[in-house]
């Protein structure tokens, strides 16, 4: 729970890399956040906000004290955030959905694999970014590609996707988001 004068988001995340974009997400905006790696094993003793908040106390999880808003799912996180933020989701339709549909593509992918990344480095060597300007779709597959056990090797065949994951990685917020404890 958030303390008076602390942080008023409080985040569960499990252990697993793919978190980390909400991480990043949250650095990016100078968010902070109560970060409560739940025991996904003994989900009897999980808080009454993150028993409650989906019914197979899914992580991760958000708990916005200032709103009232609980979200799960990570890509449900990011929309949430840069709503909130009014950062890094366009407000506009086409540019919005261009975002989204590469995040909730990103949901149904556990790691990037060679298919996965075959595509995004065809997008990649067009652009910049996977959807306009950098966005919450380029946290949430630069978290699942930083995953990755040997990225650097893993990303040799792919020169559009090394390109833009060393260019992100250096961002100061992607760099605080991906040393953030989850």
């Amino acid at each position: 729970m958030a303390q008076r004068g602390g942080p008023t988001i409080d985040l569960y995340l499990p252990p697993a890399p793919a978190a980390r974009s909400i991480t990043i997400m949250l650095a990016e905006c100078g968010l902070a956040c109560a970060v409560q790696p739940p025991d996904a094993t003994h989900t009897a003793d999980l808080e009454p906000p993150l028993a409650t908040l989906s019914r197979d106390h899914g992580v991760p999880a958000l708990v916005d004290h200032e709103t009232g808003v609980h979200v799960f799912d990570g890509g449900a996180i990011l929309q949430y955030l840069g709503e909130k933020t009014g950062r890094f989701l366009p407000v506009d339709p086409d540019g919005r959905y261009a975002v989204l549909q590469w995040v909730y593509w990103q949901a149904g992918a556990d790691q990037a694999d060679l298919a996965h990344l075959g595509v995004l480095d065809a997008i990649l060597q067009q652009r910049e970014h996977l959807a306009g300007d950098y966005s919450i779709a380029d946290m949430a597959w630069l978290a699942t590609v930083a995953g990755t056990a040997d990225h650097a090797r893993t990303l040799q065949p792919f020169p559009g996707v090394h390109a833009w994951f060393e260019r992100l990685r250096h961002r100061a917020g992607v760099r605080r988001g991906l040393d953030a404890r989850a």
